[in-house]
């Protein structure tokens, strides 16, 4: 299934296309939250380079938690993100990308979630 959000001001698009359910909800809650000061369902042409191969996350999201602003790249916005319901290889790209994150030192950070509640924890 893929369909698409429309009307969406802290995008840069005018709308979202989206494959799944628990993306339209990650998309719409985003939408929603005064705290969210900017989302982007990412192209697939954005990729972050790997050992294992390219890898292109789902949403660059940028967040304002207790006066502070932090951005985002959310590897998943899988039903399911335990490392058990992912293919090795994307694993391995997921932890890679933790990695060229954190050695960027920029406060950007990479992460699994199933929701933008998640983020806040």
């Amino acid at each position: 299934m893929t369909t698409a959000l429309n009307h969406l001001s802290r995008s840069p698009y005018d709308y979202i296309v989206y494959d799944s359910d628990t993306e339209r909800r990650f998309a719409e809650d985003c939408a929603k939250d005064p705290n969210v000061k900017m989302f982007v369902k990412l192209p697939d042409w954005f990729k972050i380079h790997t050992p294992l191969g390219n890898y292109n996350p789902d949403w660059a999201v940028s967040i304002v938690e207790n006066g502070n602003e932090n951005f985002y790249f959310i590897a998943e916005t899988k039903g399911n993100i335990l490392s058990e319901s992912l293919r090795p290889t994307e694993q391995g790209k997921i932890r890679c990308g933790k990695k060229h994150f954190a050695a960027l030192d920029t406060g950007v950070r990479l992460k699994e979630t199933t929701s933008l509640k998640e983020l806040y924890n």
